[in-house]
């Protein structure tokens, strides 16, 4: 984690440290703490008195959380109605988009494969539900967007099946 203020994601940051922790705590109020930092003030990292462990060192990301949401989810899947705006205009975007959901609504039911009555349209995702969608997004956008566009899709969603395979091969 970076110690970046959460209404300035893009700003100036460094990675947090023991004792900027420390700092922190010693001149901001529990309620500065969290709001702006995410830091409790009553819980301690259960590597406090480990004088060679860092919490903030041992705390990585997930990278496929990041890549099926971040990627997928927050960007892609979202990105997707901005082009079409662009390229056929707001009106025609939208009814293309109604048609990319009743096609992702419209998916048979068969073992491995989740039905999405409502399209890409719900309000809470979950990682499951991202996983779900990679598998008949690609299809349902294919004939309205660029080629480069399936291909680049195509490309990524390539990239999250094989980091997901619990066995790698070199061949």
């Amino acid at each position: 984690r970076c110690d970046a203020m959460s209404s300035n994601l893009n700003g100036p940051a460094n990675r947090r440290t023991k004792a900027t922790r420390d700092v922190l705590l010693e001149e901001l109020d529990d309620a500065d703490l969290w709001d702006n930092y995410g830091i409790d003030a009553d819980v301690e990292p259960f590597t406090e008195h480990f004088p060679r462990a860092n919490i903030h060192e041992i705390l990585t990301s997930d990278l496929l959380h990041q890549v099926i949401k971040g990627s997928f989810k927050d960007h892609l899947v979202e990105w997707v109605p901005m082009y079409l705006e662009l390229t056929v205009g707001k009106s025609q975007a939208k009814v293309i988009m109604d048609d990319i959901d009743r096609r992702i609504a419209a998916t048979p039911a068969y073992p491995g494969l989740r039905r999405f009555p409502h399209g890409r349209r719900f309000k809470q995702w979950t990682g499951d539900d991202s996983k779900a969608l990679m598998k008949v997004y690609l299809a349902a956008i294919s004939e309205y967007v660029n080629e480069k566009i399936v291909k680049a899709f195509a490309a990524f969603l390539d990239f999250c099946y094989l980091v997901r395979r619990g066995a790698r091969h070199v061949w």
